[in-house]
């Protein structure tokens, strides 16, 4: 019997510790950074506007050259700034996200606003939509027990200004997070 009590006691103090370590995840529909505090909750930002640039180029050469187009964010830094160069976020959500639709893209920064690529087209290559190659960052996205998404990048961020969006909206730009690493 005494065994027992023991047995019953242990397990139990396990299970108090395994509830003390996980985490306590926002409930509120959202994106949210993980910090040592907890989970500071990300402002959804959309573009405001798109640019084209290259038409000319693209028609001295006789479209080998091509046209890009690049959504457009105001300022040239988010109200969001980090000094994680390996951040972690957390997406609250009840629609049904792909883990594989999640993405991670650096700005290029200008003197007033932030940018990247929507498309590039030319007269050989046909269109190529979505952001260049060497701005995407690789990440490694698990959904937790409460179908929540957990969401970190494989490799250290450089200082700059990132987009981490959950899906591409063609018509309206790209709707997301925006935040800075320092």
């Amino acid at each position: 019997m005494k065994k027992l009590l023991i047995a019953s006691l242990m397990v139990a103090g396990l299970a108090m510790t395994a509830l003390a370590q996980t985490p306590a995840y926002p409930t509120q529909q959202g994106t949210y950074l993980q910090t040592a505090d907890g989970y500071h909750h990300l402002e959804l930002n959309q573009s405001s506007g798109m640019k084209t640039h290259g038409a000319l180029k693209a028609m001295a050469t006789y479209g080998v050259h091509g046209v890009d187009a690049d959504w457009i964010y105001k300022g040239a830094h988010a109200s969001t700034q980090i000094t994680q160069h390996k951040p972690a976020f957390l997406l609250v959500s009840t629609a049904d996200t792909s883990i594989d639709s999640v993405q991670l893209v650096r700005f290029d920064v200008k003197k007033d606003s932030r940018e990247i690529r929507a498309s590039h087209a030319n007269a050989y290559g046909g269109v190529e939509t979505g952001s260049k190659d060497k701005d995407s960052i690789t990440l490694t996205v698990t959904r937790t027990s409460e179908g929540y998404l957990l969401i970190t990048s494989k490799e250290d961020l450089q200082p700059g200004e990132y987009l981490l969006m959950d899906a591409v909206v063609p018509s309206g730009g790209y709707n997301g997070y925006t935040f800075g690493v320092q």
